[in-house]
């Protein structure tokens, strides 16, 4: 059950059968627990939330194998992400970077539920965070001061400095 062995610890945490079985050796078995995950949208009390995908898809399996092929990597992206899931939280909270924030949100649940980490009752997150996608920041949040700021910078750079093409008494 995901949530009860912290992410900032010496255990991995992570669903992937390569990263469980150079954990626990590979003679011994690795042990899942059996229960009856119920779906649903909102928590019951008592009740295991179903996963949106059992175990993760093979060409999913692929990549991850490629970005993490072994303990030590996998216990540096376990703590990079619960870092990077702190920072894009306190960015929302804030207002800031809100439509970069809530579009990584939308990647790391996508993520997330392809590599079997994710329940069904988190789903709200997906409508949420592209409601807040469209300038949430920038009513009540840092964005009103960020944004304009970078766009007074960035169009400087992007488009260059405005110059009048007329000259007066050319053409009299």
């Amino acid at each position: 059950m995901y949530g009860t062995t912290s992410w900032f610890g010496d255990d991995v945490v992570l669903p992937f059968t390569w990263l469980k079985e150079a954990t626990t050796g590979a003679s011994e078995a690795v042990t899942e627990t059996v229960s009856n995950p119920v779906f649903g949208l909102s928590y019951a009390y008592g009740e295991e939330p179903m996963m949106i995908f059992k175990e993760a898809p093979e060409w999913f399996n692929s990549i991850m194998k490629i970005m993490i092929p072994n303990v030590e990597m996998a216990l540096f992206f376990q703590k990079f992400m619960t870092i990077v899931e702190l920072l894009i939280g306190l960015a929302i909270i804030a207002g800031l970077f809100t439509f970069l924030a809530n579009a990584a949100t939308i990647a790391l649940v996508v993520s997330f539920s392809l590599s079997g980490m994710f329940y069904w009752v988190n789903m709200w997150f997906i409508p949420v965070a592209i409601a807040l996608m469209n300038g949430s920041g920038r009513a009540f949040g840092l964005d009103y001061y960020v944004i304009p700021w970078i766009q007074k910078k960035l169009d400087n750079w992007w488009y260059g400095k405005t110059k009048s093409i007329y000259r007066p008494g050319i053409g009299q």
